[in-house]
């Protein structure tokens, strides 16, 4: 008998998303391969850290209440116009009032993230934010009701696109900072402009009750007050570089996390298909059949990703960005286990959201910071780049291991619970 994890439709599912996440990892890798070779370290350090920039402002909120519109899709099971409407309206106005704060505190102090002066790209970090909010929202609709050929199609579109305009720039001896920028604001309003057609009728037209934005944000507020630790956890290790070391030692940093990202497109295919999944489920014994079971399928994963990334750092380095960049190499090294330690225990988090222990995973998630915090500025400030990212191993292991220990005594709890009622 076929287990429920690995059913036909469910592996259909990971499989779009696996595949397209491949591809556009690819082919952005190509792009930025040519955009490296064509910049110094400190220009590709500058863009480096306008993305991770843009990244945590755009969803040091967002990403949470994202998260809770996943859950809520998947849970009624079609897309409630009301529901939706509200968390468009939401995503505009959070991301607009986030990219104004971060334009007053950039004019305040151009450097406020380091050497680099900030000043000079306020537009792309502010409509930036703005974009790269509007493409999360947009994913996070077709998540929720399992429309995952979308999201990959769109994935490939955003990458294809993207090699076409740096294959374009280097013919006519265009690449600079501000031109990849500007491409890198511009590509999330696909995924936006998608589901708009989608959505052509004009329900999101509508107006809103201030009421009904309010009564939408309180009852995300812990997944947004996750998602601003969750995202502060996963860039502070640029920020830590940005302001101990030159832009070229953030640019080798960099590299080396772009290609670590390349080795969680597992975690992620995996991610986005379970956790509706889970959510949608509300029985504690079918929550832990399909916890114990979806580990059959994830454990390999990780292991193959760990053995890949140890034969082929060296020589995606090389590919990628060229003699200039070996130094990526130990680093790329630890943050591969860290991706196979978070892949591993991934099927944690998906528990604790279906039962609703939003508070553990904050708990578990303000340990990260903490261990990061103490890490960075222990590790990373004597080893530089070797020293962030074994800080990165460190927390992320410890933050999976204390979900990990939760999510199998709220399972014990929820079945006990059920039992009793019996």
């Amino acid at each position: 008998q076929v287990l429920e994890v690995l059913r036909k439709r469910t592996l259909h599912n990971i499989g779009i998303i696996f595949s397209s996440r491949v591809g556009a990892k690819i082919l952005t890798a190509l792009a930025l391969a040519i955009v490296i070779r064509d910049l110094s370290k400190t220009e590709y350090g500058t863009i480096a850290l306008v993305q991770a920039t843009v990244a945590v402002s755009a969803t040091i909120l967002l990403q949470g209440f994202n998260l809770g519109l996943i859950k809520n899709l998947a849970t009624q099971g079609v897309v409630k116009n009301n529901i939706v409407g509200v968390a468009l309206v939401v995503t505009i106005l959070v991301s607009v009032c986030i990219g104004a704060i971060l334009t007053l505190l950039v004019n305040i102090n151009p450097q406020i993230l380091g050497e680099a002066n900030l000043r000079l790209f306020l537009p792309y970090l502010f409509f930036g934010v703005i974009t790269f909010s509007l493409m999360n929202f947009s994913l996070s609709c077709f998540q929720g009701t399992q429309r995952f050929s979308y999201s990959g199609l769109l994935s490939l579109s955003q990458a294809v696109i993207f090699l076409g305009i740096c294959l374009f720039l280097l013919f006519s001896n265009g690449i600079g900072v501000k031109t990849i920028l500007s491409a890198l604001v511009l590509l999330p309003l696909i995924p936006f402009i998608a589901f708009v057609y989608s959505h052509r009728s004009n329900w999101f037209f509508e107006s809103y009750a201030f009421e009904s934005v309010y009564t939408v944000i309180k009852e995300y507020k812990w997944y947004m007050f996750y998602s601003s630790l969750l995202v502060l956890s996963g860039q502070i290790d640029v920020f830590v570089m940005s302001h101990f070391f030159s832009l070229e030692k953030v640019a080798v940093y960099s590299v080396a996390a772009k290609l670590y990202n390349i080795f969680l497109i597992g975690l992620y295919a995996i991610h986005t298909v379970i956790l509706p999944k889970f959510s949608s489920l509300k029985n504690p014994e079918k929550l832990k059949k399909m916890y114990f079971n979806s580990l059959k399928l994830i454990i390999p994963f990780a292991i193959s990703s760990v053995i890949a990334v140890y034969y082929f750092a060296d020589a995606l380095i090389y590919l990628f960005a060229g003699e200039g960049y070996q130094d990526a190499s130990a680093p790329l090294l630890i943050l591969g286990v860290s991706a196979g330690i978070s892949l591993v225990f991934s099927p944690s988090i998906n528990i604790l959201f279906s039962l609703n222990r939003i508070k553990t995973i904050v708990v578990a998630t303000i340990l990260l910071l903490v261990v990061l915090s103490v890490g960075h500025n222990v590790l990373t400030k004597e080893f530089g780049a070797i020293g962030c990212a074994a800080t990165t191993l460190l927390g992320f292991a410890v933050q999976n291991i204390f979900m990990f220990i939760c999510s199998l005594h709220a399972l014990k709890n929820e079945i006990g619970y059920s039992e009793d009622e019996t």
